[in-house]
């Protein structure tokens, strides 16, 4: 199996970036960190894959397309998909207050997330 590449991201305290990691995309360990922004940033007292480690979440290595991720997920018996058919209106409500969202937005939003929906739905789990 071919190994995915390794991921480079900026770790933020706040809105301050603090360090750039290279993160290995199999065991979400940190690799090396090529560049420190703000070292007063750092937490004190903790090696850097300890204080990873609290704030990671463990998953499979991510696929390109959701098609291809949603074949690692093994059983959706946990979604009630009827309680999901009227989602429209709670949508909405959620996003109306945002000054960054218009309708059109919104619509936009509401409409990929109702095929992601169907798409989980049709599986037939």
């Amino acid at each position: 199996m071919e190994k995915l590449s390794d991921m480079l991201y900026t770790l933020m305290h706040k809105k301050i970036p603090v360090a750039d990691v290279e993160i290995d995309s199999e065991t979400a360990n940190i690799l090396s960190i090529p560049k420190l922004h703000n070292i007063e940033h750092i937490p004190i007292g903790f090696g850097v894959n300890d204080w990873w480690l609290g704030r990671s979440i463990k998953c499979k290595p991510f696929k390109t397309y959701f098609s291809e991720q949603i074949e690692l997920v093994n059983s959706f018996d946990w979604i009630n998909f009827n309680a999901l058919k009227d989602i429209d209106d709670e949508f909405r409500e959620i996003y109306k207050p945002s000054k960054y969202m218009d309708k059109m937005r919104i619509d936009k939003l509401l409409f990929s997330l109702k095929k992601r929906i169907e798409m989980l739905n049709q599986r037939g789990w």
